[in-house]
């Protein structure tokens, strides 16, 4: 069983049912819910995916639908050990360090993300939901 760790737009697109991106973000999610892979994500992602639904929602519906989430998935964790690593990484963006260093630290197969190229520097594979599904599928 694959550990997935889940880029917070993946989540978005699932909580916020984003297309053209549901359908395929939605396929890797319900992976987990049938005990098909096991799905991680970082608190950095709670922090932001709460801060996008309550732009779109009501506070409470947007709570229900991450503590729902949650209920399918690990929270990873993100320390000073995974804070230094980012900092002192080649990686552009700070969020996709932590993202990266986070899902090496819980010993992920693979990054599950709509952008690939910000993981440039990534130690293990970074996926779309799309590639991850059709790599899946020609197992």
């Amino acid at each position: 069983m694959d550990t997935l760790f889940l880029d917070t737009n993946v989540v978005l697109d699932v909580l916020g049912n984003r297309e053209p991106y549901y359908m395929a973000s939605a396929s890797v999610v319900s992976m987990a819910d049938r005990g098909q892979a096991r799905v991680i994500i970082s608190p950095v992602s709670c922090a932001t995916i709460a801060y996008v639904l309550e732009r779109f929602l009501p506070k409470a519906e947007s709570r229900k639908r991450l503590k729902n989430f949650l209920v399918l998935c690990d929270v990873s964790t993100v320390n000073q050990k995974i804070t230094s690593a980012a900092i002192g990484s080649r990686f552009e963006d700070f969020e996709d360090a932590l993202q990266h260093f986070s899902a090496v630290d819980y010993e992920c197969d693979v990054i599950i993300t709509r952008n690939v190229k910000d993981f440039k520097h990534a130690t293990i594979p970074v996926m779309t939901p799309t590639e991850y599904l059709a790599q899946r599928s020609a197992r």
